[in-house]
C-alpha cells in the first residue's frame, strides 16, 4: 500500500497530462499505471521470479495480469522470450541487450598498449558469478582484474572478492563508464564466469559486446544467451575448459582481430537499438511521439 501511494504521487502529473502517454516498465508490478497509458511495454531483462529475494509468486501473478491486458513485451534473451510466451503474452519482441560502444572505441583509440590480463566487469554476486573459476585463473598465473558492485542483485560477495585479492586479483571497485572503457581497452580477455542456474539461464550479458567493442577475446561459461563466435567468443563447458581457454587467449590481439570484434559489437550498439525503440514507440502511440 505504501508503494502504491508513493508511486501514485510521483506519477500524478503524468497521469493527468493531456498528451500521449507511454509506460515503459522493467517490472510487472505496475500498480495499474498501464491503465493511464496509450501504450505499455514490459521490458523483461531477467527471469525475475528466479532472483534471490524476489517474491516469485508476485512476479508470476503480475506478469499474467499484464499478459491478459494485452501489454506488449520485450525479452532480452531467447529463454526470457520463451518464458513470456508461456505466461501468455501475445506480442513479444526479442531484443538482445546492447552496449554503448562509442566510448569504448574512443578508449581503444587512445590506448597506448595492452596488458596481458583478463577482466570481469559486472555485479559480483554469489548467485551469479562462479568465483572458483576466477580462483582457478589466478592459480594458473593469469592476471585477473575485477570491477563492479559486490552487493547488488543476489547477495554480497565481499568475502569472495577479498579471497581473490589475497590470491593476487586487482579489484577496482565500481567504475564509471569512462574508466571502465579504459580498463577494457588496455586488457586482452573479457570474462563471463557465470554459474549455470535458473536465474542465469535467462541472463543476456551486455558485457559481451562491451568486451568485443574493446577488441577483447571473450570467454564465457555456457549460458544460453552467449553465442560462440570462432576466434572471438569461446564457450567453456567445464572449469578446465574455461581456464585453458583464457590462458590460451590472454596474448595481445592483432589489429585485425580488434577490428573484427569491434564490427561485431557495432551490430549490437545503442545506435541501432535507439532506432528500434523509436519505431516501437511510434507503433504504440499512433506515431504521435517524436
Amino acid at each position: 500500500m505504501v508503494n502504491r501511494a508513493m508511486l501514485g504521487r510521483l506519477t500524478s502529473t503524468w497521469k493527468s497530462s493531456a498528451g500521449t502517454k507511454l509506460l515503459w516498465t522493467y517490472t510487472p508490478n505496475t500498480y495499474g499505471l498501464e491503465q493511464h497509458a496509450d501504450g505499455t511495454v514490459y521490458h523483461c531483462v531477467d527471469l525475475l521470479g528466479a532472483v534471490r529475494g524476489i517474491d516469485s509468486n508476485l512476479i508470476a501473478r503480475e506478469e499474467a495480469r499484464l499478459a491478459r491486458s494485452g501489454v506488449l513485451a520485450v525479452a532480452s534473451s531467447s529463454v526470457v522470450y520463451d518464458h513470456l510466451k508461456s505466461v501468455g503474452f501475445a506480442d513479444v519482441r526479442l531484443w538482445s541487450n546492447v552496449a554503448d560502444t562509442a566510448p569504448i572505441a574512443a578508449a581503444v583509440a587512445r590506448a597506448e598498449r595492452r596488458v596481458e590480463r583478463a577482466v570481469f566487469a559486472g555485479n559480483l554476486t554469489s548467485s551469479k558469478v562462479d568465483f572458483d573459476l576466477l580462483g582457478d585463473l589466478l592459480d594458473r598465473g593469469v592476471r585477473v582484474e575485477l570491477a563492479g558492485p559486490v552487493s547488488e542483485g543476489g547477495g554480497s560477495a565481499a568475502t569472495q572478492v577479498s579471497a581473490l585479492e589475497d590470491k593476487g586479483a586487482v579489484y577496482h571497485g565500481h567504475l564509471g563508464y569512462a574508466a571502465l572503457s579504459e580498463l577494457y581497452a588496455s586488457s586482452t580477455v573479457g570474462l563471463i564466469p557465470y554459474l549455470i542456474n535458473q536465474y542465469t539461464t535467462g541472463v543476456n550479458p551486455l558485457k559481451t559486446f562491451e568486451y568485443l567493442a574493446a577488441g577483447l577475446k571473450v570467454v564465457s561459461t555456457a549460458i544460453p544467451a552467449v553465442e560462440s563466435r570462432p576466434g572471438h567468443v569461446d564457450i567453456a563447458r567445464s572449469r578446465k575448459q574455461f581456464s585453458r581457454a583464457v590462458a590460451q587467449s590472454v596474448g595481445v590481439p592483432s589489429s585485425s582481430e580488434i577490428t573484427a570484434r569491434s564490427e561485431i559489437a557495432n551490430h549490437h550498439s545503442w545506435g541501432r537499438r535507439g532506432r528500434e525503440i523509436h519505431e516501437l514507440v511510434s507503433e504504440l502511440t499512433g506515431d504521435h511521439a517524436s
